[in-house]
């Protein structure tokens, strides 16, 4: 990485994938929702690299893991809905605790 004006710069790499049909109107629904709301274009690309930042964020690495299943779970484990005040589980959408 070369970092120039107190920024990172990363060579970027091309990575193919295959998406189920639902799998791909749910990204391209994020990208329109935010386009349409507030102007934002958000590309397919763009939102599954956020999508791996964030698993990597979460420290999540594949030890142990012997299925895509006990990945899932592993992720689920580290994100879990509690609200800041009391620590009981909120409603959907309310708050993410990333812990």
């Amino acid at each position: 990485m070369n970092k120039k004006a107190g920024q990172r710069h990363e060579i970027e790499q091309r990575v193919i994938t295959f998406l189920n049909r639902e799998q791909v109107d749910f990204i391209d629904k994020i990208g329109k929702d935010a386009l349409f709301s507030k102007g934002t274009k958000l590309s397919r690309s763009r939102i599954i690299s956020l999508l791996v930042d964030l698993i990597m964020e979460l420290d999540i690495n594949g030890e142990g893991i012997s299925s895509l299943e006990e990945l899932k779970q592993r992720i689920k484990e580290r994100i879990r809905p509690v609200t800041p005040a009391t620590g009981a589980k909120p409603t959907p959408g309310k708050f993410l605790h990333l812990r």
